[in-house]
This record gives structure tokens, sequence and C-alpha cells, in this order.
């Protein structure tokens, strides 16, 4: 899964492979 924040962009991995709100909205804390 790519995030584009601005000009970064920035891929995360889920170990998983399922993508939830919670670890979409973490992703946007870190990033």
């Amino acid at each position: 899964m790519k995030i584009s924040l601005g000009t970064e962009e920035v891929t995360f991995y889920d170990p998983l492979g399922n993508w939830t709100r919670y670890s979409f909205e973490f992703a946007l804390r870190v990033g």
C-alpha cells in the first residue's frame, strides 16, 4: 500500500495482509 503525503511517498506493509482503519490512521500519524 502506498500513501502519498505531499512530496513523500511511503509504502506500508501489513504482515497479515489485512488493512484496517486503525492501521491506516496509524500510518498517517507516523508519516
